[in-house]
């Protein structure tokens, strides 16, 4: 395993999400969960058979990003979240992907070029999302 140069500040989050709140927002056509979600991110979600796990998934890869930025943290200055600015992605093959622009890294006081680490499980009952964040 190839290690990393010790200048490399590595933060980490992790995020799980219930899915029977993403059931019940399902059946009352409740928006609220919804409209933290990108375009992109519904329409993944919709094709899939079991998407309460997926729609619970993706929440859960927002807060566990802000959770490894620190957002929860007491010594950090409360900054508005802003939940379609972040993007869980999926391509058709390979790992899923957190897609965040660099005004946004910027936002959270990371650098543009900071990596992304993302590794999302999901059952029934519900989504566990971890984050890491590596910056030189």
């Amino acid at each position: 395993m190839k290690s990393l140069p010790s200048a490399v500040k590595r933060r980490v989050g992790i995020a799980t999400f219930p899915t029977d709140r993403v059931h019940q927002a399902l059946q009352e056509k409740d928006s609220y969960f919804f409209s933290h979600l990108t375009r992109l991110e519904l329409e993944y979600c919709r094709r899939k058979k079991r998407s309460a796990e997926s729609f619970a998934a993706r929440l859960a890869g927002k807060i566990a990003f802000w959770d490894a930025c620190g957002i929860n943290s007491p010594e950090k200055k409360f900054k508005p979240i802003e939940w379609r600015k972040i993007e869980v992605q999926r391509k058709r093959l390979g790992p899923p992907e957190l897609a965040i622009s660099a005004t946004t890294l910027k936002k959270y006081n990371l650098p543009p070029k900071s990596r992304l680490l993302l590794s999302i499980t999901h059952e029934r009952e519900f989504a566990l999302v971890v984050v890491v964040i590596e910056a030189e």
